[in-house]
């Protein structure tokens, strides 16, 4: 497998409404690195110490690119061009 990762680096942060936040950053795919706006949103918090499991907050992404602007270029017209990306994080206090 050739590019094995996809890489995103975050550059700017900025609120857009209660909770939900646009994050601009460096995506990396196969290869190639596109500025995108990802829509990220606040999903909430979880006390998990009962369970030992530690204080938890939730988050979710959402993005949609075009395959062809990072160079995949096959199957464009069976598979389509546009794909949606939703990444959820989950981050434990320390």
């Amino acid at each position: 497998m050739n590019f094995p990762t996809l890489t995103f680096k975050s550059t700017d942060v900025k609120s857009s409404g209660d909770k939900k936040y646009d994050v601009t950053g460096d995506l990396t795919i196969h290869g190639v690195t596109k500025s995108v706006v990802a829509k990220v949103e606040f999903v909430g918090t979880a006390d998990g110490s009962a369970m030992k499991m530690g204080f938890r907050a939730g988050y979710e992404a959402h993005l949609t690119i075009k395959r062809t602007d990072f160079g995949m270029d096959k199957m464009v017209g069976g598979v389509g061009d546009e794909v949606q990306l939703t990444v959820s994080m989950e981050g434990v206090r320390q």
